[in-house]
Formats: structure tokens, C-alpha cells, sequence
């Protein structure tokens, strides 16, 4: 009786393996990024809901800032907000990247852009 071998050798295991090792490496790189900037987006559309349309940009960066320190923002603070042009409104935005190294040379840049209507 001849029979076939099934299954995967040891070096389709070993190549699989990198293949999901290098997937998990990026992951553990790029979810915490994500992760502020939700908290980024969070901060701001809170601090829009307070219904801060009459405030000038200092207390609205210093309300903001409160915001980023409980939230533990680290990749931008509040300073870097700026009122963007809307139809007959205003609008809050924040644009900024994120540089993160990955392996020798090789960087991951992630660019972030939000708005939030007062």
C-alpha cells in the first residue's frame, strides 16, 4: 500500500511562520498609532459638544490639552490646532503625522487629517 504524505514541510512551516511574524511586527507598530488617534478624534469632537463656538483658539487648545494629558496624546498637542475655513461655521482641525522606525532604515509615516464642526 503506497501512501502520500500530507501536510506541510518544515520549510513551508518556517516560511509561513516569517510571513505572520512580520504581519504581527507591523501590527504591534501601527495599532497604537491608530489607537491615539482615535483618542485624538475623541478629544476633539468632546470638546466641540461643549458648544465652544464663542471661545478664541487659546482656551479651546488649552481644553483640548487637558483632553490629550488624560488620554496620554503624546504625538501632538494642542498647539498644533487650527481653525480651517467652513461654509458660515467653524471648524477645528488637526494635521499631523506620525514617524515611526521599524527595522533599520525603514520608517512607517502615517499622515492624520480631522475636522469637527463647532
Amino acid at each position: 500500500m503506497d501512501k502520500k504524505q500530507q501536510g506541510m514541510t518544515l520549510i513551508g512551516f518556517i516560511m509561513v511562520l516569517l510571513v505572520v511574524c512580520v504581519f504581527a511586527a507591523v501590527g504591534m507598530k501601527l495599532v497604537p498609532i491608530y489607537s491615539e488617534y482615535m483618542s485624538v478624534k475623541s478629544a476633539m469632537n468632546s470638546v466641540a459638544k461643549e458648544g465652544v463656538g464663542n471661545k478664541d483658539i487659546g482656551d479651546i487648545q488649552v481644553m483640548l490639552q487637558r483632553r490629550f494629558d488624560i488620554d496620554y496624546v503624546t504625538s501632538i498637542n494642542a498647539k498644533q490646532l487650527r481653525f480651517a475655513p467652513g461654509a458660515g461655521t467653524k471648524k477645528l482641525n488637526m494635521n499631523y503625522e506620525v514617524r515611526t522606525p521599524f527595522v533599520y532604515n525603514v520608517d512607517f509615516v502615517v499622515k492624520f487629517d480631522y475636522s469637527v464642526e463647532l
